[in-house]
């Protein structure tokens, strides 16, 4: 028996259509030899100690987010950059490709710590919505107080000129509610499980401003327990769980956008020059988040530049 271990909650897209679809597929190319126990909503333990948990063998495969454990996997946040892919798709199969053995994300920062990495996903893009204050342009963002998850996206809302507010996802409906923040920087598909789409009015769309990077690792003493069939159906059925996810991803936050926008959600869409221009404008943050980690010992120009080549790659 597999232990499958991730503090998002039962209801989540990510269990929903990534780890059930992982497991139904991987029990199937296993005909049944793989069983798995899946604990969501952190019930084996917080989102920031599945990291250590997975090493220590308390889950054998736990999820690493470079948003929980900054500290352990700083270089594992490059897909969670600005402007680094717009099909979901191809930001995932691009961590999944620099995190596989051999990949430099995997050499950095798995391997060291006896982790590999089977399954890797990035979420829909994220955007910028406000309650209040028109938003037809980035200009408009000048001042207006944001919240944002923290990291790179805290950057690309202070190069916009926005105000970076961190906050926990639950808490932001009250704040907005209230008028403590003006508006929120999620993904489309990100709004209704916190029941913002009857808080925000304004969106602009079309550039990513970040995302969130999931990664679920197994440590490697398990892996080599495992018999080579079983390591095989792992690996097979995660690559088709994590297309299955993207295109999840990618269907359900356009669906959305248009469901808000029927709904009266003001929608601007960013393209051409403009697009061009806004691109330009959050470069430092890349190179900011990279210059850090160079400076630290880390490659971080090196992992940009991995990063961008498999996204080009497909």
């Amino acid at each position: 028996v597999i232990k499958i271990a991730d503090p998002f909650p039962a209801s989540h897209y990510v269990g929903k259509e990534g780890v059930q679809a992982w497991i139904a597929k991987a029990e199937e190319l296993s005909k049944g030899k793989v069983k798995f126990e899946y604990y969501p909503a952190q019930q084996l333990g917080k989102a920031k100690d599945l990291f250590q948990l997975t090493q220590s063998g308390v889950t054998d495969i736990g999820l690493v987010a470079p948003a929980y454990t900054p500290e352990k996997v700083p270089l594992s946040v490059v897909g969670e950059l600005p402007g680094m892919f717009t099909s979901t798709c191809d930001g995932s199969r691009a961590l999944y490709k620099i995190s596989q053995p051999g990949g430099l994300l995997a050499q950095q920062e798995y391997a060291p710590n006896g982790l590999r990495v089977l399954f890797a996903n990035m979420l829909a893009p994220y955007t910028v919505m406000t309650a209040r204050g028109e938003l037809n342009k980035f200009e408009d963002l000048a001042g207006r107080k944001v919240y944002a998850s923290g990291g790179a996206k805290d950057l690309a809302l202070r190069e916009l000129g926005a105000v970076p507010v961190r906050m926990t996802g639950p808490e932001v409906y009250e704040a907005m509610h209230r008028g403590t923040i003006d508006g929120t920087m999620m993904a489309f598909v990100g709004l209704r499980p916190y029941d913002l789409q009857t808080q925000v009015k304004w969106a602009l769309n079309g550039v990513s401003l970040g995302s969130t990077a999931i990664l679920y690792v197994i440590s490697e003493q398990k892996w080599q327990k495992l018999a080579p069939d079983v390591q095989k159906a792992l690996t097979d059925s995660a690559q088709y769980a994590m297309q299955k996810l993207c295109e999840y991803s990618d269907k359900s936050n356009e669906e959305e956008r248009i469901a808000f926008e029927k709904a009266g959600l003001k929608v601007h869409n960013i393209t051409g020059d403009e697009k061009t221009r806004i691109l330009k404008k959050l470069e430092p943050v890349s190179t900011e988040w990279a210059a850090d980690l160079d400076k630290r010992g880390k490659p971080g120009t090196a992992m940009i530049k991995a990063y961008k080549d498999a996204v080009a790659a497909k």
